[in-house]
C-alpha cells in the first residue's frame, strides 16, 4: 500500500465517530484471522449514514425483513 493511500485511509477513518474507529478496529483484526482484513480498508465505499437518504435491499432481505416482522408482531399479540 502506498503513503498516499495509507494517508487518504487515515484521514477517512480519523473523521469517524470514535465507536465506528473501535469497531473498524476490532472487524480488521478478526479477519486478520482470515487473511481477508482488506476488505475492511475499501474506504471508498465508506459514507456517513446522515449522507444517504435511501438503502437497497434485495429481495431475499426484504422477505426475511417480513417475515421477522410478521413474527415480532405474533409474537406481541400472544404474550
Amino acid at each position: 500500500m502506498t503513503s498516499v493511500v495509507t494517508d487518504k485511509i487515515l484521514a477517512i477513518v480519523a473523521g469517524l465517530p470514535q465507536l465506528v474507529v473501535i469497531s473498524l478496529a476490532h472487524a480488521i483484526k478478526y479477519l486478520s484471522t482470515f487473511s481477508i482484513a482488506d476488505v475492511a480498508l475499501a474506504v471508498k465505499f465508506f459514507t456517513r449514514f446522515t449522507e444517504r437518504n435511501h438503502m437497497l435491499l434485495n429481495g431475499n432481505t426484504m422477505t426475511n425483513l417480513f417475515v421477522c416482522m410478521i413474527s415480532v408482531s405474533h409474537w406481541h399479540r400472544t404474550s
